[in-house]
């Protein structure tokens, strides 16, 4: 099994957010559970997952919205139906550059070098229990790495 390759999200709030830090969203949603809503695409795409384990890991009471696409989502950032969304830096590249939405945190282990100012989620580990987002979401990636293997020896 090797890695074909690696891609990375972002979790980004709208340019008027009070949240500056995702140690600031996982406060807000410690002290009012269920208000804050999350936006993906799909139930199941690597976004949605990436969320659930936000979700978990921070241990936080929030609901996840599912959207069929990306411009869904930015949407309803922009109109503060969600709080937060996570996707990648190209389906929020355009709203990124108008300064419309802000990053607070990226699922990578380091900086990007696009966006070298944007912290690992895993910086807030404080806000974390029991273990890094960090480490869910390479558990993430070994199962994909997993299903990968497991389909190549079927085909085989």
């Amino acid at each position: 099994v090797s890695s074909m390759g690696y891609f990375d999200f972002l979790f980004c709030v709208n340019a008027s957010s009070p949240f500056q830090t995702m140690a600031d969203f996982v406060k807000a949603a410690r002290e009012k559970p269920a208000t804050l809503n999350i936006g993906t695409i799909n139930i199941g795409s690597s976004q949605n997952l990436t969320a659930e384990l936000l979700k978990s890991t921070a241990g936080i009471d929030v609901t996840l919205v599912p959207y069929r696409g990306s411009p869904e989502v930015i949407i309803a950032l922009l109109r503060d139906d969600v709080q937060l969304a996570v996707d990648s830096y190209a389906a929020l590249k355009s709203p990124l550059l108008e300064k419309k939405i802000r990053p607070i945190a990226t699922s990578a282990a380091t900086p990007s070098k696009v966006l070298p100012d944007v912290p690992p989620a895993k910086e807030a580990k404080a806000t974390f229990k029991d273990r890094q987002l960090e480490s869910a979401l390479d558990y993430l990636r070994g199962q994909i790495k997993t299903a990968a293997k497991v389909q190549t020896k079927k085909a085989g």
